[in-house]
């Protein structure tokens, strides 16, 4: 939408409304804001030039080129494609290219992203990669949420289901197993906490289901369940 177009009829009601009001005019009340953007970045900028003033905020007007270099630098700093929530500038480049796609793709950032979603499929290999490589076991859906702060259910959209993706990055299910003295020393820290302990309260300590706690417990108790457990350590 070119400004120039309607750069009259944005004028005339810039002033009118600050001679009605007795303010300066907000985003809000003056029309076409899409072409003011296009043509001055922000807003303040706008009312700069309108109030014949000099102004600079924290972002400032910026050269498409020096946008494409900070998405560029901060993808090699990632490791993967950034999101807009990673660039403070994110509003002005999709103004200037018309979608955060498109302005990785002006970057010349290597990316797919994720149907309606701003994740890329390289932002999840990588992250994947990463867990895998700590040596981490445990790969269920509330531990690579709750431990890794993994984006598990763009993960299930973008392959289809949680197995399909562990299957995809080589996270197959493995059999969780504690030790006695872990599984002591964990009901002792709660009770201290809480005064008591539940069968769930350990499986949030631990990061798996109810029920491979209880398994667990029966593992480390010689065939019996919680309530022998609790009985022994209270």
């Amino acid at each position: 939408m070119p400004y120039e177009k309607y750069s009259a009829e944005i004028q005339k009601a810039y002033f009118a409304i600050k001679e009605a009001k007795g303010r300066t005019p907000s985003s809000r009340d003056v029309p076409h804001l899409s072409a003011i953007l296009s043509k001055y970045h922000t807003w303040n900028q706008f009312v700069a030039v309108m109030e014949n003033k000099s102004y600079y905020d924290k972002v400032g007007t910026i050269s498409d080129e020096k946008l494409l270099v900070e998405i560029r630098n901060l993808y090699h700093k990632l490791g993967y494609p950034p999101r807009p929530a990673h660039y403070k500038r994110y509003r002005t480049a999709t103004l200037r290219f018309g979608t955060w796609d498109n302005a990785l793709k002006q970057a010349n950032v290597p990316h797919t992203m994720v149907k309606n979603s701003y994740y890329t499929y390289e932002e999840l290999e990588y992250k994947a990669q990463q867990i895998k490589q700590s040596g981490e076991e445990n790969y269920s859906w509330q531990h690579l949420r709750k431990q890794y702060h993994y984006p598990v259910s763009v993960a299930v959209k973008a392959y289809g289901s949680f197995d399909k993706f562990r299957h995809h990055f080589g996270m197959e299910k493995r059999v969780f197993h504690l030790s006695r003295m872990s599984v002591v020393a964990a009901y002792m820290t709660l009770k201290r906490q809480h005064g008591k302990v539940t069968v769930e309260m350990l499986s949030n300590y631990f990061g798996c289901s109810s029920n491979v706690m209880g398994r667990i417990i029966l593992e480390v108790n010689n065939g019996k369940g919680f309530m022998d457990f609790k009985k022994q350590l209270d």
